[in-house]
């Protein structure tokens, strides 16, 4: 791989990884000079007692518990996100803690900025940049492993009113914290553990080929795919096995690093828009996508795709494209050994939303660093056709 003339590489994350780190969780809010937190999760974590946990540590810590949000949905919504903030502004919290997947920790994120800036989420902060100072510290410890939104620079909440997602991007929306702790992970469902995972090889795959990729994310989307591949079978098969969950933390956190710096590409505008219309789980969408977008970009990066190919385990012929594309089979085989669904239509997804969809990813920003351009919305139609 080529070497960039020019790049910039940010993290801003203390990431603390371990079997038990959970318990940390008070001292490491100390160091943020937190003394009132608001936890923000979700009803199953808050019954499976991770929670329970984290408020023990940051009493003994001398930090008080001022607010708890436990029901954050699957697909956090802007409303649903300023609801929160208008209920535990009064409270003054000086420190955001979130205990769960995706939707709590983009939920906390928001909220975040909120307590620090107030104003409407949709009419004050939409879009890239806008926030250009830092906001209320944020301590986050994920629950799944996939979304890397723990170490990310952006939040995707759905407009439930306008029926679309909303990115909001800003490297101050970048966690202080991340504690990684895979006894967290422990009781993720089969299904949950297999597309959360296809989520963090879509996270490496498409950071990898992505136009702003440089050497340090091409090579924490490699070491993540290589993870990937090896450990997310055995932790659908075991979930009790507290490697393979440690090793899928990780691989999750380092594709999240990289794309947080390099960005991802048409796999993920089309979830997005599927998420959007259709309902769709993110990383299900994502799972189902991935082959057949990898074989719309392959002949613009068919290099990296070999590289990506034999980070799971494909034997390199030397032929860029084939090797590519037995990468391609190789994904493929992946989903169908944890036993994801493989077609939009496995999913709910119907013919008729095709036009809406292909739409709404035309206005997706993931787009703009997709190897290939994409050139209207009947590229996008023909590809959901493939995967419908």
């Amino acid at each position: 791989m080529a070497l960039a003339e020019y790049f910039q590489f940010l993290d801003r994350t203390k990431v603390i990884y371990g079997p038990g780190t959970l318990e940390s969780a008070g001292d490491e809010v100390r160091l943020l000079g937190g003394t009132k937190a608001l936890i923000v999760t979700d009803a199953i974590i808050r019954k499976l007692g991770y929670v329970d946990t984290a408020i023990s540590s940051l009493k003994s810590a001398g930090v008080e518990v001022v607010a708890i949000i436990d029901d954050v949905p699957q697909d956090s919504g802007a409303q649903y996100i300023q609801n929160i903030y208008e209920k535990v502004k009064g409270a003054a919290p000086d420190v955001c803690v979130g205990i769960g997947g995706g939707s709590v920790i983009d939920t906390l994120k928001m909220v975040a900025l909120l307590l620090k800036e107030g104003g409407d989420l949709l009419a004050d902060h939409q879009g890239a940049y806008v926030q250009e100072r830092p906001i209320t510290p944020m301590l986050i410890v994920p629950t799944t492993a996939g979304t890397g939104s723990e170490i990310t620079f952006a939040a995707v909440i759905k407009d439930h009113e306008a029926g679309m997602k909303l990115s909001y991007v800003s490297h101050y929306f970048g966690p202080n914290t991340a504690i990684l702790d895979p006894m967290v992970t422990l009781s993720m469902p089969p299904k949950i553990t297999a597309f959360t995972g296809m989520d963090a090889l879509t996270h490496a795959v498409e950071t990898l080929v992505s136009t702003e990729a440089n050497p340090v994310t091409e090579s924490l989307a490699l070491g993540a795919i290589r993870m990937i591949n090896k450990w997310l079978p055995v932790a659908v098969k075991d979930g009790e096995n507290v490697e393979a969950r440690g090793q899928m933390l990780l691989a999750s956190c380092m594709a999240g690093l990289a794309f947080a710096n390099s960005l991802v590409g048409i796999v993920h505008a089309v979830a997005h828009s599927v998420g959007a219309v259709a309902g769709v789980p993110h990383g299900l969408a994502n799972s189902i996508l991935l082959p057949w977008c990898m074989e719309f970009n392959v002949d613009a990066a068919a290099e990296k795709f070999a590289l990506a190919a034999q980070a799971m385990g494909v034997a390199l012929t030397g032929d860029d494209r084939a090797d590519a594309l037995a990468g391609v089979e190789k994904v493929r085989a992946l989903v169908a050994q944890t036993g994801l669904p493989i077609k939009l239509s496995d999913v709910g997804v119907s013919e008729d939303s095709f036009e809406d969809i292909a739409a709404l990813t035309m206005g997706d920003g993931s787009l703009f660093t997709n190897p290939r351009p994409v050139e209207d919305m009947e590229e996008v139609v023909e590809l959901l056709k493939k995967a419908f």
